[in-house]
């Protein structure tokens, strides 16, 4: 398998290539936290204001988005719209899984199974990734393909999400 991890940390491509992935990543992160940094979207976004995730969908084409950040993802249906429109991939971020304890995993999990339930019926892309911070936070394929069946994607399915189209 020819997996690639389309988000590490800086510095952690060594690491990640030595559990087992072809390629990893660092793409640039534009935060959204004003209508400025709308302008700014490039490679990657992430916002915990849906409004301003929305408008850097709107304007531009291609983004990789991190949507997890957003209280109530899972039911913003302009998000999938968009991304059909607009040709953008989504990520599903393994960290932000681990990050969480207890109801607030379980609440993520279910709201994530949600979110990528649309994903998969509307055909948009996505791509599972570490998002790691540190080494602690890295994980193989395997363990990337494992949260993806959790989520309620096919074994086959979750090997895609690790692929670059």
């Amino acid at each position: 398998m020819k997996a690639i991890d389309c988000f590490v940390g800086e510095g952690l491509k060594p690491k990640a290539m030595s559990l087992g992935f072809a390629d990893a990543r660092t793409p640039q992160t534009i935060q959204l936290e004003s209508q400025g940094d709308v302008n700014k979207a490039t490679e990657h976004v992430s916002s915990s204001d849906p409004k301003l995730l929305e408008a850097a969908l709107k304007k531009k084409r291609s983004l990789f988005a991190n949507a997890f950040t957003c209280r109530d993802f899972n039911k913003n249906d302009a998000f999938v719209a968009l991304a059909v429109e607009r040709g953008h991939a989504f990520e599903i971020p393994f960290s932000y899984f681990l990050r969480r304890e207890g109801f607030k995993r379980s609440v993520l999990m279910h709201r994530g199974r949600a979110f990528l339930k649309k994903l998969v019926k509307k055909r948009v892309q996505y791509r599972i990734t570490s998002h790691a911070r540190n080494e602690s936070e890295l994980r193989s394929p395997r363990d990337l393909v494992a949260l993806g069946v959790c989520l309620g994607l096919t074994e086959e399915q979750a090997f895609h999400a690790l692929r670059e189209e």
